[in-house]
């Protein structure tokens, strides 16, 4: 009964926080970070209002897969959502007689000035779900690709991060209690980089909250032996695999967990059918649209070459994207993630994020900074999971790693720069210090004394709300200044 009236007020304070960080989530969202850096949040709405407008996927791609010309010559033009042959509009019903597959060259300006923007038809790159998630922030009176706007796009982002964070919350329930989960939500709404990554209009962001939704189903299956569980588990990761290729790695999360827990075939078969299922039915819509050309256009996706662990490294130092800032919750949360890879308590958590990666390497995405998106969830959840640890059996490389990455990070955007005129330097050598005598006097004597750990739990607990606020405060001074600041801190 303690357990669940102390999970229920945990979730009613997670509710109360989604109210406020309402604003950090809809300040500037259509403006920070640019929508014009990154093609693919236009052409993922793109694709989705030209599926609901036609029934057929038209949108910009660069691939070289698609042929520059087709045999026939024809009068083409880019209009309502589609490129209409000789005045002829495609639809699916049309669509076997109709020519395809057609390229036309369009010059729009979508925030960079005049450009030209390169459409297909049927665009065969990416699964459409994710296009039909952002294509519902579009208003119907939008009828053509010009007029679509990131205020558009963008709004289906917001209430997928109120989504992402009752999930995030859910599954460190699940793994390691309430109050991870908790602290782990906190962080995730108010950590400058996750809060930033969230906002683009991305397939990584819809792919998250079926990771996370798929995850919880999988550890409900594990805890109460229900095949019914392990289905739902399995449809979402298929669903998951319909946002795009990289979505496969929630299937293989799923896989990884099943057999760490030494399931039966019957629990891997309630999992796997629906999960296969579900995202083949990318394959059978590629083929039935592209034939030949979609089978092209998937090994030229998978083909693309990944830079290993110099890639990898380039990407989780920082979000490697224009002006985003040098975050230690980013990098740590990886350090971190590694580190908790050696506790058996939270192999789980490691083995999630292991099969994503696999999945983007094998893909050949690791050089784009999106591809990382879906790791968030794992590294808010991993840093809980080190403050947890911190507040009950304290080490000395816990409270290293928290100190170099999330706190100095916290202390640095959410308070340094509000005080330039303090001796800010002298101020983190004394709070060093501080950290010293804490690991070397303190934390020896609170496995001896109950008033020594109760003084430590409400030391970590105003630690949690001071870290809340600085992080609060830090979106808010970069939302100000983006753009505005130089580097070393800051990606030009």
């Amino acid at each position: 009964m303690k357990k669940i009236t102390f999970f229920l007020i945990c979730l009613l304070l997670v509710f109360f926080f989604s109210r406020k960080v309402y604003q950090l989530k809809i300040l500037g969202y259509q403006y920070v970070p640019e929508a014009n850096e990154i093609l693919d949040e236009y052409h993922f709405a793109w694709l989705g209002k030209s599926i609901l407008t036609t029934g057929v996927p038209t949108t910009w791609s660069d691939l070289g897969a698609y042929p520059n010309e087709i045999k026939e010559k024809f009068n083409l033009k880019v209009e309502d959502f589609s490129i209409k042959a000789d005045e002829r509009k495609p639809s699916f019903n049309n669509f076997r007689s109709f020519p395809k597959p057609l390229v036309k060259v369009e010059t729009l300006d979508y925030g960079r000035g005049a450009m030209q923007i390169r459409f297909v038809q049927p665009y065969l790159d990416h699964p459409p779900l994710a296009g039909l998630i952002y294509a519902l922030g579009i208003n119907n009176k939008t009828t053509t690709f010009k007029d679509v706007k990131p205020e558009q796009f963008r709004r289906p982002n917001i209430w997928l991060s109120y989504l992402v964070g009752l999930l995030i919350f859910l599954l460190g329930a699940q793994l390691a209690g309430p109050w991870v989960g908790l602290i782990a939500f906190l962080f995730y709404s108010t950590v400058p980089s996750f809060v930033f990554a969230s906002r683009f209009s991305l397939a990584e962001n819809v792919l998250i909250p079926f990771f996370l939704a798929s995850a919880n189903f999988l550890f409900l299956g594990k805890r109460f032996s229900k095949l019914i569980f392990f289905i739902l588990a399995g449809f979402l990761a298929g669903l998951a695999a319909l946002t795009k290729l990289s979505g496969w790695g929630v299937i293989l999360a799923g896989l990884f967990c099943l057999f760490y827990w030494k399931k039966s075939i019957k629990e891997f078969l309630s999992f796997l059918i629906p999960g296969i299922f579900i995202g083949s039915l990318y394959f059978i819509y590629g083929w039935y649209l592209g034939g030949s050309l979609f089978w092209q256009i998937f090994l030229n996706q998978s083909a693309r070459f990944f830079w290993g662990a110099l890639g990898f490294g380039e990407q989780i130092a920082k979000v490697n994207l224009l002006h985003f800032p040098l975050d230690g919750w980013w990098l740590g949360g990886f350090v971190i993630l590694v580190y908790l890879a050696a506790f058996k308590e939270n192999r789980e958590l490691v083995l999630m994020a292991l099969a994503y990666f696999l999945t983007i390497l094998f893909l050949g995405g690791g050089n784009y900074a999106w591809y990382y998106f879906p790791f968030i969830p794992f590294l808010a959840l991993a840093i809980a999971i080190l403050i947890m640890r911190l507040m009950t059996k304290p080490l000395l490389a816990d409270l290293s790693l928290f100190f170099i990455f999330p706190f100095s990070s916290s202390f640095y955007w959410g308070f340094s720069v509000f005080h330039q005129n303090w001796s800010l330097t002298w101020l983190y050598r004394m709070l060093i210090l501080i950290f010293i005598l804490l690991a070397l006097f303190f934390i020896p004597k609170i496995k001896n004394s109950g008033l020594a750990k109760l003084i430590w739990v409400i030391f970590f607990i105003f630690l949690i709300h001071r870290l809340y606020l600085w992080n609060f405060r830090s979106v808010l001074f970069l939302l100000e200044n983006w753009g505005k600041l130089q580097a070393p801190l800051i990606n030009l």
